[in-house]
């Protein structure tokens, strides 16, 4: 896919989620809307990106919450315009820390991309960015060179680019102040 192809199509893909975000949080008189059902949220949400993963645009929240209304979410929820659901059984994340979302392809296809300081339980490992590519959780990088050393807050996809900011010093193992990228 060219360079004006994928800027394209992310201009799209934002312009669906300025268009959903509008319909669920902008009420018709100009005020906010009761009817969002992510708001149903049981605990603060630290960051937000669309993602298509085949079934069209969706809103994806990540954060501090464990359940989305009676949908036990584990820190990560997507909203497809009319209700909320699970991600793959959400993500061990330690809540003291910050999170993050970004959402892009990565050359293996269309991923969400997730930003925080894993615990170490529920099979993931202590990566600091998973990848959800649809069906699982995985890690970025092999297991000899896992992600940072401290939390990762920022996370943005350009081209194929997976890029972390943070309070890290340490990405895959290698110097790196407070900023990473990492690339197929």
């Amino acid at each position: 896919m060219t360079t004006r192809r994928r800027a394209h199509a992310r201009g799209v893909g934002l312009s669906v989620l300025l268009t959903l975000l509008a319909g669920a949080l902008h009420a018709r008189d100009g005020s906010w809307s009761e009817a969002f059902h992510l708001s149903d949220l049981d605990g603060a949400v630290g960051g937000l990106t669309s993602w298509n993963g085949g079934a069209g645009t969706r809103l994806v929240a990540v954060g501090g919450f464990r359940s989305a209304g009676p949908v036990l979410a584990n820190h990560v929820a997507v909203w497809d315009g009319t209700c909320s659901s699970a991600l793959g059984g959400g993500i061990p994340w330690e809540p003291a820390a910050p999170v993050c979302a970004a959402s892009g392809a990565d050359g293996a296809g269309p991923a969400l991309f997730v930003g925080a300081l894993f615990a170490l339980d529920g099979g993931l490992p202590r990566a600091d960015v998973a990848r959800w590519d649809g069906g699982a959780w995985s890690a970025l990088g092999p297991a000899t060179a896992p992600g940072t050393d401290l939390a990762v807050a920022a996370l943005a996809v350009v081209g194929r680019a997976v890029y972390a900011g943070g309070a890290f010093a340490l990405a895959g193992g290698r110097p790196s102040a407070h900023l990473g990228r990492w690339s197929p």
